[in-house]
């Protein structure tokens, strides 16, 4: 229950992985003469926030889906299984996505839903971020019920509030989805210096850019 985990690769590449997701890593080899790597992981059941370095073109990453083919040409992308299908939103490059017999390809900023033994739905557009209202950059709190604020995102169903502590977000230490447009610091967390996002989630549960 609201817990992480994190695959970090040795170029930096790093996965994401939320509460009660399984992922397994098929394969991963290295070789040292060429300086060149490759990494497979199945994604069984979850949510999974991939952010790849691209950092050397040797570097190959495979994401494995039971039913699912991906052509990965993307640095930061999202993938949600369950028993109902997988759901993906790609915000950097493209994603090329096959299954069924039918391939669809995500540009930045879009989604798709496949629902279980079905084809992708075709591309739809992320919702934008949030524009951020309170507190505001560089502001001192010495009170633990502080609120959260920003602005209304037309159509969104809810949002994702996220915390960590540095910029990357490359480890999100808190996680709560809201209802409204107004969150409160999660008292647990106590002191230091914290960085916080938000996220717009449609009703079909793909996430935008935060």
């Amino acid at each position: 229950s609201q817990s992480y985990a994190e695959i970090l690769f040795r170029d930096d590449s790093r996965l994401h992985l939320d509460e009660n997701a399984q992922a397994l890593i098929r394969k991963m080899r290295m070789n040292l003469l060429e300086n060149t790597g490759e990494a497979k992981v199945s994604l069984i059941k979850g949510d999974v926030l991939a952010l790849l370095s691209g950092g050397k073109k040797e570097e190959k990453f495979q994401l494995d889906i039971p039913g699912v083919k991906t052509k990965i040409n993307s640095q930061h992308f999202w993938v949600g299984r369950d028993k109902q299908g997988t759901r993906f939103a790609n915000y950097d490059g493209e994603l090329e996505i096959s299954a069924s017999g039918s391939k669809v390809i995500l540009a930045k900023n879009q989604g798709t839903i496949i629902q279980k033994d079905q084809k992708p739905l075709l591309p739809q557009n992320l919702f934008p971020s949030p524009r951020l209202l309170n507190p505001e950059n560089n502001d001192e709190k010495f009170n633990v019920n502080t609120p959260f604020t920003w602005e209304k995102v037309k159509g969104a169903d809810h949002y994702l509030l996220e915390f960590a502590r540095n910029t990357s977000f490359a480890k999100v230490i808190k996680s709560e989805e809201i209802r409204n447009t107004i969150g409160m610091f999660p008292k647990q967390l106590g002191n230091g210096t914290f960085y916080w996002r938000v996220r717009a989630v449609s009703s079909n549960r793909l996430p935008g850019q935060p």
